[in-house]
Formats: structure tokens, C-alpha cells, sequence
């Protein structure tokens, strides 16, 4: 999980490859033991896009959480699944939150 985003992605890519179906990929959380967040056939993802602002991909997601690490301030890594309108697996995009006091 200390691995960069972009390497979790890439990852994320080798287990649910572009074009993947909707029941594909929940199929590859479900074996991979990985906690559904989120599954949503209304909304994509939110990509935040630097000095412009953000998009919205795709036209349905899922969001499932990969794991943590930390001691003192726990370190939560997910990652977000988009698919277009004929549920074909378009972007992957990871993310982390960390707990504070």
C-alpha cells in the first residue's frame, strides 16, 4: 500500500484491464477480498485536474477500499473504478486519506 498511486494503478490495470465489464471488476474486488465502498450506476468519478479544476468520468463507478498502514496516524488507500454508458471499465484512479487528531 506505501507503493505510488501510479503504481497501484498500474497494478489495478494488470487485475481490471480497460474495456473490463462492471460485473468483471466487482468480480476481481470480490476475489481480491477488498471492501466495497461505493457502487453507484448514476455517478462516475471525480478527477481533480491541477490550476483547471475537475471532470467527472464516466457515467457509473465503483469504489473499493485496498488496504492501510500507519501507526500513530492511519494512512487508507481506495481506489475508484469508472465505467462509460455501455459499462466498459474506462479510468482507474487511486486515493488515500489520513486520519489526524
Amino acid at each position: 500500500m506505501r507503493a505510488t498511486d501510479a503504481a497501484i494503478e498500474k497494478y489495478l490495470e494488470t487485475k481490471t484491464a480497460k474495456g473490463s465489464s462492471f460485473e468483471q471488476v466487482l468480480a476481481e474486488i470480490e476475489a481480491q477480498n477488498w471492501p466495497l465502498d461505493r457502487v453507484s450506476h448514476e455517478h462516475g468519478v471525480t478527477r481533480i485536474i491541477r490550476g483547471v479544476g475537475y471532470e467527472v468520468v464516466g457515467t457509473s463507478s465503483i469504489r473499493a477500499e485496498l488496504g492501510s498502514y500507519g501507526l500513530i496516524f492511519n494512512t487508507y488507500v481506495s481506489a475508484s473504478w469508472a465505467f462509460n454508458q455501455a459499462g466498459e471499465l474506462i479510468f482507474v484512479k487511486v486515493t488515500r486519506s489520513t486520519d489526524a487528531i
